[in-house]
């Protein structure tokens, strides 16, 4: 390669790094632009007047480039001032600045409303959306969403003052981004039940709206998030609250331990109204209670109106059992069922002596034989029916 070659080669290289930093530059510069940010403020932070008085608010709009096309939404407190003029549009308490601007700043010197009732109201910017008068168009970066209050002296005819309003607001766009539901409702988890959503509620600053037991409240933890549940006297469970898509409240019970759902279900039982849920919702399970009867659903956990908890048993013949320690209790019989079925056994081994004896004197022969068994099948059949019937209400998990 000779000295020329050389010499050609190295301006090449140094031409085509040039051209990369100038690229590298002119890049930055339109990223610049396209970061720049833009500003909406008011003239006062706070405004105060008497109820009846006429009240101008001032805005500007101001960016670091030049403004193009801008649209800026102002809510404001129309439940205490009516609007007068000033914006290019209003509706429902939104009013609506837009228009092209030419340098750095537009000003809106003159929005004016009436004061129509005493209060804590105010104005704040909504949203914005403010664009660049080059070519490209570029928008500009607006983050602050300022407020200013309106203090009007007077009696105050309104609901929540503008502020609390806000907060509203703002807490269910934020339950709508998080959970997919737009509400007002304390929304702190969404559960999955064949295919359609249902959402937790915390009560801890909210009244149900359906109808409970005399519960108690209990403060517990849910997905990280610390919340109120529902409970009985003993506190041996934990409900949610929980609503549908439509707003349709109910409740579902929550083992904190397992983290498993189970359906809670209201019973009408001999003019009373019971709570009905699977034991395996319980904190706390008796012993003596067998696997195959927590299994098998026979025996459920229930809370009446005065939130007195307890077990028991749904029967085949609709009645609502009290369980003990592995006896079903029936809530009026005044004699267990094992006293019951032990008095049988008896009647029938002094029925059987009786029969052996008889039969050895040969004055019954086989026909009292058969009658003997025909009454032990009856009696233990009948029992044993009663004794273990299956629920029919069936408690199934979420």
């Amino acid at each position: 390669m000779t000295q020329t070659h050389k010499e050609e080669m190295k301006k090449s290289i140094f031409s085509i790094i040039a051209m990369v930093f100038i690229s590298f530059v002119f890049m930055h510069d339109q990223l610049d632009v396209y970061a720049a940010d833009a500003a909406i403020s008011f003239k006062e932070s706070q405004y105060i007047v008497d109820e009846g008085d006429e009240i101008e608010i001032q805005v500007n709009i101001n960016a670091d480039g030049n403004i193009g096309y801008y649209e800026v939404k102002l809510r404001y407190d129309n439940t205490r001032m009516t609007y007068v003029s000033g914006a290019e549009e209003e509706k429902d308490g939104i009013l609506t600045l837009k228009g092209t601007g030419w340098g750095k700043e537009v000003d809106y010197e003159h929005l004016k409303f009436k004061a129509v009732s005493g209060g804590n109201a105010g104005i704040a910017v909504q949203e914005a959306h403010i664009y660049s008068n080059d070519g490209d168009m570029a928008s500009y970066s607006v983050s602050a969403k300022p407020t200013a209050a309106v203090s009007i002296n007077g009696d105050d005819h309104g609901e929540n003052s503008f502020f609390d309003q806000l907060l509203e607001e703002e807490s269910v766009n934020e339950t709508q981004n998080t959970y997919g539901i737009k509400t007002d409702k304390p929304v702190v988890g969404c559960i999955n039940k064949d295919g359609e959503n249902y959402y937790i509620l915390d009560i801890t600053d909210y009244e149900p709206q359906i109808s409970l037991w005399n519960y108690t409240p209990v403060t517990g933890s849910y997905m990280k998030k610390n919340i109120t549940y529902i409970s009985d006297k003993d506190c041996n469970v934990n409900v949610l609250l929980i609503m549908d898509a439509d707003g349709n409240q109910s409740m579902i019970a929550y083992n904190t331990e397992t983290s498993q759902y189970y359906a809670v279900h209201e019973l009408q039982e001999q003019g009373s109204t019971y709570y009905v849920m699977s034991v395996l919702a319980c904190k706390d399970i008796p012993n003596q209670m067998t696997e195959e009867e927590i299994s098998s659903n026979t025996v459920c956990y229930a809370i009446g109106k005065d939130g007195s908890g307890g077990y028991y048993r749904y029967t085949k013949n609709g009645k609502l059992e009290n369980w003990e320690n592995g006896n079903t209790k029936s809530e009026s019989a005044g004699i267990s069922r094992r006293t019951v079925l032990n008095i049988i056994w008896i009647i029938l081994i002094l029925l059987l002596i009786i029969d052996i004896y008889l039969y050895k004197k040969n004055k019954y022969g086989s026909y009292s034989i058969k009658q003997y068994w025909f009454v032990i099948r009856e009696l233990t059949g009948r029992e044993i029916k009663r004794k273990y019937a299956r629920s029919l209400y069936y408690l199934a998990d979420v």
